[in-house]
């Protein structure tokens, strides 16, 4: 079984945030399409995933400057999410290769990330992050 994992691989939290908030209002608005039974989320969860579908804009899909993003809070990216430094994110994602998840499809920062936190994240999971997932 595979899954599309949103990971923020920063060593600031709000920076490994704001790097992927475009693509998790991206996800959670895809949640909030008809059809859609918000299995799983807390009620707390499906207020904020229903709040950026009702606010989402396909002109700003995957743009962290878009107002659909403002409903984000960031423990709602936390758990929607993977964020953090590399072995905070290296844990996550082994918890859910635990569960059963075999191949991962990892999308990282969003549009409009700035240049330097996007180039450390870029360079964590390169360096740290795959390599340490490699290895186990």
């Amino acid at each position: 079984m595979g899954a599309y994992v949103t990971v923020g691989c920063h060593p600031d939290l709000e920076s490994a945030r704001n790097l992927i908030s475009g693509a998790v209002a991206a996800f959670a608005h895809f949640s909030s399409m008809p059809g859609s039974t918000g299995a799983g989320l807390k009620a707390a969860d499906r207020e904020i995933v229903a709040e950026v579908g009702r606010r989402y804009d396909s002109n700003e899909h995957l743009r962290n400057t878009a107002a659909h993003t403002a409903p984000l809070e960031p423990e709602f990216v936390d758990r929607f999410a993977v964020v953090g430094p590399p072995d905070v994110c290296a844990e996550r994602l082994l918890g859910l290769a635990e569960l059963g998840i075999d191949r991962f499809i990892i999308t990282g920062p969003s549009f409009g990330a700035k240049g330097e936190d996007r180039r450390t994240a870029d360079e964590l999971v390169t360096k740290e992050l795959l390599p340490a997932l490699r290895s186990t």
